[in-house]
């Protein structure tokens, strides 16, 4: 499942010999029976709903430089540090 494949991704980059870059990803799952759209991301990855009339975000960006992504990062434990750009 979704929860599972990201763990599992995170697990396998923890264990890289270089840290120094990151990542982003949008999956986006359309359950049609249950009438439902299910929306996973990390980074600051953008899923945009597009119809013929409007637009709009499913998500919002989890980029440090939003005061509540920092603030989300460090109630959880984390930092976020200056290396090229926010990180």
């Amino acid at each position: 499942d979704i929860v599972n494949g990201f763990q599992l991704c995170d697990a396998r980059y923890r264990n890289a010999v270089t840290k120094d870059d990151g990542s982003t990803v949008v999956s986006v799952f359309l359950a049609k029976k249950q009438k439902q759209l299910i929306t996973a991301h990390v980074g600051d990855s953008r899923a945009v709903m597009i119809t013929t009339t409007e637009s709009f975000d499913l998500t919002a960006d989890h980029k440090p430089s939003n005061p509540s992504e920092k603030e989300r990062v460090e109630l959880l434990g984390g930092r976020i540090i200056q290396y090229g750009v926010l990180r």
